[in-house]
């Protein structure tokens, strides 16, 4: 059986609404956060997509390095995930 994993990147198509490398580095709301407004749906996005890569890009390695071949589903049970990895709950 081969583990499935459920965490999926975000925005990774060639011509994605998201900023490039130099206009995401230089963006004030990097590293301040986002204030109350209207939102930029090209900004959100490269947000969602670094985000959503490294989340896959992890738990696609957890998954193929899994010895006990466990699934790894997005459902948000932060404790679950954990144990698989022998981490514990404690640790949150």
């Amino acid at each position: 059986m081969i583990a499935k994993n459920d965490f999926l990147p975000f925005a990774t198509a060639d011509g994605a609404n998201v900023l490039s490398a130099d206009e995401y580095q230089k963006l004030t709301s990097r590293s301040n956060g986002f204030s109350a407004g209207v939102a930029r749906s090209q900004e959100l996005n490269t947000v969602w997509r670094q985000a959503s890569v490294i989340a896959h890009v992890v738990a696609q390695f957890i998954a193929d390095t899994n010895i006990a071949k466990r699934h790894y589903f997005d459902n948000s049970q932060l404790c679950f995930f954990a144990a698989y990895q022998g981490i514990g709950c404690n640790h949150f």
